[in-house]
């Protein structure tokens, strides 16, 4: 991406973490406001735990985007992963190059 050694070592990282624990044969996204959807890299976590305000916070299911794939992510937002749909719930937190929603089943 043209930073320093360092991020470009991260920037491995993080596609080495979508390669292994992403969602075999991707993700869907479409944005609330219903517009195009299109194919993205997300990595489902079970059981996570988040400090959130000053407390901590645990939700069953969330999901990493890559920003770079979704750059402006929004409560209600769907994602399909494998036939089922979801609902981007609320943001969780970002390390730069992701953003973690927690998410909500539709079905």
């Amino acid at each position: 991406m043209g930073g320093s050694e360092f991020d470009d070592i991260f920037d491995d990282a993080d596609d080495e973490l979508f390669d292994m624990f992403g969602e075999r044969g991707g993700a869907v996204f479409q944005a609330k406001d219903g517009g195009p959807t299109k194919e993205v890299g997300a990595v489902i976590q079970r059981n996570v735990g988040s400090a959130g305000g000053g407390s901590f916070v645990a939700v069953a299911l969330a999901v990493d985007l890559r920003i770079r794939d979704v750059p402006d992510p929004q409560r209600g937002d769907l994602l399909t992963v494998n036939c089922k749909r979801y609902a981007l719930g609320e943001w969780m937190g970002t390390d730069g190059l992701i953003n973690r929603y927690s998410l909500m089943s539709t079905d």
